[in-house]
């Protein structure tokens, strides 16, 4: 009677498993099929190429003006997290300083734990950059949002808009007036969005830049020192395919952040489904990021995308419409309903909620790490906060009467987008318990089990499908191009990892904080 019992469950188990995998493939191969439909109306331009007799979609650089004519100049606050960070700080603070902004316009807020000479670094380089303030933390309370709520606490009063930047991260010249220019275009577009979300490069490159302590003590000194260095980065990341330090794992990592921004990310964008905030690189309207601010688990990023998503504070927010927004105070907030969420226009049919945009030619040069170890690691803290902090807010998700049917269906994929290996782990077990227990002769005459092996099967062909179709989306602003080995090197990536998804999704639904995992710098 029990072995019947087990049997059933084991069953019931495997079907329930298979459908939740095939609803995944499903919505990744709606994503890819929506940029090829779609490709001359994203937001990125994309034109049919036939090379050798294979039809690609290369991507076509917009020559866009960034600047406006005048003092179109909103304050812009830049905030980092700063923790051990002596082998990549100055490269992000070499990028800082020749940033083309108008300099009385933003500041840069560095906020450190640091106990290996980071903050040494930082002091030095306050000598060349006159609005770079840096604030030193005895403890690491509240982890990485501990320490943005803390910048947050010191930001000019006269700040519009906050652009959080990872330490890891290299700055293009005139990023402060790509995000003014975005904010701008999607006001003149009729949406009101609070959060651009930008494309951090990724890249495993490490080089090693010449420590502060050997350079000069003057300003233009120091600056200058760094150049050379800064041009080599940028170079070198441009080339970076053929560097030996760039693995299996770093490939790997690489194909699932391009899939995942460039594919993804740009679909949503084109449905305007709710978009996620990765905190290496977005700006957020300082009002809105004053009101929510990070929470103090591991994964603040994910759990701000959830608050800005149900919080009545962007509910109420309307953003002025004017020509121009240089004064703080033209960010008010009302308390009518003019504005709904996700897509739908207002009441008065004024303007459509965006919330979250994202922005592919918002770029900087951020590093991935190329050791397996540390990956592990890190796919175990993000599995772990992902799910908790959605586990805890299911029940508003659902009672939330702003949030479409569709956007709610998102967040639902998108929050358990981690806790899914868990059934992944168990069709793999129970498949192999059945498979020695009654051999494939039995499994086929047992209708039940025929389909959920039918539907694995359907899985794995449109799993193939949607990374051979992401293979034929050509971008020219891409660190490298890919090939069918990055298929097998994330295959293989999310093998070897597939525990840490498991054990971190596990520990999210029954602990209620998590320990924070600083991913370790390529050496």
């Amino acid at each position: 009677m029990w072995y019947g019992n087990f049997e059933t469950v084991l069953t019931v188990t495997l079907i329930f498993s298979s459908m939740i995998i095939f609803a995944y493939s499903l919505r990744s191969l709606f994503f890819i099929f929506t940029i090829i439909s779609n490709r001359q109306k994203c937001s990125i331009v994309m034109k049919e190429e036939k090379e050798e007799g294979v039809n690609t979609f290369i991507y076509v650089d917009e020559k866009i003006d960034y600047y406006y004519p005048g003092n179109f100049f909103p304050f812009i606050s830049i905030l980092i997290a700063s923790y051990n960070e002596n082998i990549v700080i100055e490269r992000l603070l070499s990028s800082l300083s020749k940033l083309s902004y108008n300099h009385n316009k933003f500041e840069i807020i560095i906020i450190d734990d640091s106990d290996d000479g980071t903050y040494d670094i930082l002091k030095k380089w306050q000598k060349a950059i006159s609005n770079l303030k840096v604030i030193h933390r005895q403890n690491r309370d509240g982890w990485k949002g501990g320490a943005l709520n803390l910048g947050i606490n010191n930001l000019n009063k006269n700040s519009d808009i906050v652009l959080i930047v990872d330490a890891d991260n290299v700055l293009e010249e005139n990023t402060l007036e790509k995000i003014v220019r975005y904010f701008r275009d999607l006001e003149e577009k009729e949406f009101s969005t609070y959060v651009i979300q930008g494309y951090p490069k990724s890249t495993g490159i490490y080089i090693e830049n010449k420590k502060s302590s050997s350079s000069s003590s003057s300003s233009s000194s120091l600056i200058q020192s760094n150049q050379n260095e800064v041009n080599k980065e940028k170079i070198d990341y441009n080339n970076n395919k053929n560097n030996n330090k760039n693995n299996w794992v770093y490939k790997g990592i690489s194909f699932r952040l391009y899939q995942r921004n460039l594919v993804e990310f740009i679909a949503k964008e084109k449905l305007n489904l709710p978009l996620q905030i990765t905190g290496s690189l977005f700006a957020v309207r300082t009002i809105v990021l004053k009101s929510l601010r990070f929470s103090h688990d591991i994964c603040e990023d994910w759990d701000l995308t959830l608050d800005i998503y149900l919080s009545e504070v962007t509910n109420n927010l309307l953003v002025s419409v004017e020509n121009n927004f240089t004064d703080h105070k033209k960010f008010e907030k009302i308390n009518d309903d003019r504005i709904i969420n996700n897509g739908n226009k207002t009441k008065n049919n004024e303007k459509i909620q965006k919330i979250i945009s994202f922005e592919p030619t918002l770029v900087s040069y951020s590093e991935i790490t190329n050791k397996l170890s540390s990956y592990f690691r890190q796919r175990m803290r993000v599995s772990e906060g992902h799910t908790r902090e959605f586990r805890k807010r299911i029940i508003k998700i659902i009672e939330n009467e702003k949030l479409t049917f569709l956007s709610k269906t998102e967040l639902f994929f998108v929050g358990l987008r981690y806790a899914k290996y868990i059934p992944s782990m168990l069709l793999v077990i129970i498949d192999l318990i059945l498979l020695i227990d009654q051999g494939i002769n039995n499994i086929l005459i047992n209708d039940f089990l025929k389909i959920s092996i039918g539907i694995q099967g359907l899985s794995l062909i449109i799993y193939i499908l949607y990374n051979i179709l992401s293979l034929k989306i050509k971008y020219k602003f891409l660190m490298r191009d890919f090939d069918f080995k990055d298929i097998i090197y994330l295959l293989f990536l999310n093998i070897c990892t597939m525990p840490a998804f498991v054990v971190g999704s596990f520990l999210g639904f029954i602990r209620p904080k998590g320990n924070f995992y600083r991913t370790k710098r390529n050496e």
